[in-house]
């Protein structure tokens, strides 16, 4: 695996962690449940959609991603196990 997909990969974990640190229930996203694929645990958290992108942003901005890993980044995010987004 290249030097840029491990700082990818961390990277992402880094945002579920600070995503669902900010989510209403808080909870700590190393010790959520993978059973399985289809367990859907992230449904049970929300997070305010200006929250979710300030936390995205600011770690793009932490580890000065480049443009082209920006537009890859927070697609991943917003698809990966995220919080529901609770929009305005």
């Amino acid at each position: 695996m290249k030097n840029t997909e491990i700082k990818l990969k961390q990277m992402m974990f880094e945002c579920f962690r600070e995503l669902y640190k900010n989510s209403t229930p808080t909870a700590n996203f190393d010790e959520l449940p993978y059973k399985d694929t289809n367990s859907m645990f992230y449904n049970d958290y929300e997070i305010e959609e200006d929250k979710m992108n300030e936390i995205i942003n600011n770690l793009m901005d932490k580890y000065n991603l480049p443009e082209y890993y920006r537009n890859q980044f927070k697609p991943s995010i917003y698809l990966g196990p995220s919080p529901k987004i609770k929009f305005k």
